[in-house]
């Protein structure tokens, strides 16, 4: 990061994002109001960066009153997701995932030459 940004080299790091992303086994965000005052608003892995700014919005509306669209989230509650095996079966997934990534690149830049 310094390399890029030579005037953060006297910077202290107080917090570094773990790589853990958070899936949700059906896929879906999980949006909810868990009690007064305590909402959840998780589980966007594989979605992209633009659906936790929409998520948050979904949760403000439904503060707020504006919106009551956060009821469409109801059916996509918090399901078993492998307990100490799910990080293990999600790696399994990514790893076969970025397998067939390289061989489509590869074939790609076969075709292409």
């Amino acid at each position: 990061m310094c390399d890029v940004f030579a005037g953060l080299q006297d910077v202290k790091i107080e917090k570094a994002w773990s790589g853990l992303m958070g899936y949700s086994r059906h896929k879906m965000p999980h949006i909810t109001k868990v009690e007064d005052g305590l909402w959840t608003c998780s589980s966007f892995g594989g979605h992209g960066m633009n659906t936790t700014a929409i998520g948050g919005r979904v949760v403000a509306e439904a503060i707020s009153g504006d919106s009551d669209r956060i009821r469409l989230f109801e059916p996509y509650g918090l399901t078993w997701n492998g307990g100490v095996f799910g990080p293990l079966a999600a790696e399994t997934v990514y790893s076969y995932l970025r397998m067939m990534d390289y061989f489509q690149e590869g074939r790609y830049k076969g075709a292409h030459r």
